[in-house]
């Protein structure tokens, strides 16, 4: 995946969306889905993008698309509701859109919810955080088990501040 765009022979540095979407195909390299999670074993793993106000970048979907995860292809889904996410794996909520407050079953199925910074949105298994001119993430712990997810140590080393049942929190 293209990171920083070519402009008369320098490059350009990374937008925070981009930086933002290219951790986002990171991010499912580090987690284990349950069996039910997916209908057989080569079914996609899906990424959705909650589109609301602005539409999703046309280059996005491409770059999504090339991925993969494992043996399995990655398939890019816009959702526009909490309904619509039943199927998917990993729901990247950007800064731009507000979704109304899921369900509670959401939480439950199995469906890494990464956020932009916004603190609007929903709880998130991992939420992006601006820290001066850095891009970094926090986890919490508890979402991700609640989702019957897994969560690899080492992404866990990375997080800026992980969020453990209980609220022991871990801070870097």
């Amino acid at each position: 995946m293209a990171a920083a765009v070519c402009v008369q022979g320098q490059e350009a540095a990374p937008t925070a969306e981009e930086l933002k979407l290219a951790y986002l195909l990171k991010f499912p390299g580090f987690v284990t889905w349950p069996k039910k999670a997916f209908p057989n074993a080569k079914a996609p793993l899906i990424v959705a993008v909650w589109s609301g106000a602005k539409a999703v970048p046309e280059g996005w979907i491409k770059i999504i698309e090339k991925e993969r995860y494992g043996t399995r292809p990655v398939k890019f889904r816009e959702v526009k509701s909490w309904e619509e996410t039943k199927e998917c794996h990993v729901l990247f909520l950007p800064d731009a859109d507000s979704p109304p407050p899921p369900p509670d079953a959401v939480y439950r199925q199995p469906l890494l919810i990464v956020r932009g910074s916004a603190p609007t949105v929903p709880e998130a298994s991992i939420t992006f955080v601006k820290e001066g001119d850095r891009l970094r993430f926090d986890i919490s712990v508890p979402a991700v088990k609640a989702a019957g997810l897994v969560m690899d140590a080492r992404l866990l080393k990375l997080a800026r501040q992980v969020r453990l049942p209980a609220d022991k929190e871990r801070k870097r």
